[in-house]
């Protein structure tokens, strides 16, 4: 069964805003942050995870991991790639 769909609320400060602006225009960060820096100021434009992921070409639950991610470890933080578990 389908679930309402719930946004997430995404405060920023006016610095956070400038360093995202920043990263989501640099052509010398790694493109997986550049990609979520622009997500985080899609989605804070237009709260949809699935009209965000239409418009970056990527999957909605990338975008919806992402957004989910940012409140918890600060805008600046979210964009630090995780280490993931090797699988043997």
């Amino acid at each position: 069964m389908a679930r309402w769909r719930q946004a997430v609320e995404l405060a920023m400060t006016d610095a956070e805003m400038e360093t995202l602006t920043a990263l989501s225009r640099s052509r010398t960060e790694p493109a997986r942050r550049v990609e979520r820096a622009q997500m985080l100021l899609a989605y804070r434009e237009n709260p949809s995870f699935f009209a965000v992921g239409q418009s970056l070409g990527v999957h909605h639950q990338t975008v919806e991991r992402c957004v989910e991610r940012a409140p918890m470890a600060r805008c600046r933080h979210s964009m630090t790639d995780r280490i993931r578990a090797r699988s043997r």
